[in-house]
């Protein structure tokens, strides 16, 4: 059945692991949207505001950052972002796409990391007071292929990421489990789809779901 936005206008978020594909489907499904004249913005954790450039790029030149150090500067950032971008787009009808958001914190930095998942819950709805996305993406691959990906990659958009690509797989296999856990404890915002697919064909099925979810046909 389709749902109505909390907000004035959709919220959607895009997770997953290394290589997953995240960005490439944030940026066909923008192209989709626009082309219905539907207005649009792209955000990006972290980054999008001063404040969130800056932190992403104390996070892509520390190596040896704690998880809890890492936590925290992606909250700081979020906080700010919702504050100066989300929130206020939202309010202007303005569909917001995120690539990542506060779950990404939960994944990498709770199961990855070894945080306390409600600690970390909890300073996820400080940061965000308790806005959240209506409907997040969860594009699935395993560890083995995502990061097969990057290494076939030759870019340079990626560098906070890069950082973690280099943590051992089981580092990896468990923001795998965490991001599974987190899309069946709450099945009516988190939508899986299998990413190891040719782009275009996880577009479609992305297209599917979010039509379907917001009734855009």
């Amino acid at each position: 059945m389709p749902r109505r936005s909390v907000h004035k206008a959709p919220f959607i978020s895009f997770e997953g692991g290394e290589g997953a594909g995240k960005t490439t489907q944030v940026e066909l499904l923008r192209q989709r949207l626009e082309s219905l004249n539907l207005p649009v913005l792209v955000v990006r954790e972290p980054g999008t505001t001063r404040l969130g450039e800056q932190v992403r790029d104390i996070i892509k030149s520390q190596s040896n950052n704690v998880p809890a150090a890492d936590a925290l500067l992606f909250m700081a950032a979020r906080a700010q972002l919702m504050h100066d971008v989300i929130v206020p787009e939202l309010n202007n009808g303005t569909t917001v796409i995120g690539d990542r958001f506060s779950d990404s914190t939960i994944a990498y930095q709770g199961y990855g990391g070894n945080l306390n998942l409600d600690r970390l819950r909890h300073a996820n709805e400080l940061a965000t007071n308790e806005v959240a996305p209506d409907l997040t993406i969860l594009l699935d691959v395993t560890p083995e292929t995502g990061l097969g990906r990057r290494d076939a990659e030759d870019d340079s958009t990626g560098e906070t990421q890069r950082r973690f690509e280099e943590l051992p797989m089981r580092f990896h296999r468990s923001v795998r489990r965490g991001y599974r856990e987190l899309a069946n404890r709450e099945p009516s915002r988190w939508i899986e789809i299998d990413a190891a697919r040719n782009p275009n064909e996880v577009a479609e099925d992305v297209w599917h779901h979010v039509s379907e979810f917001f009734d855009l046909n």
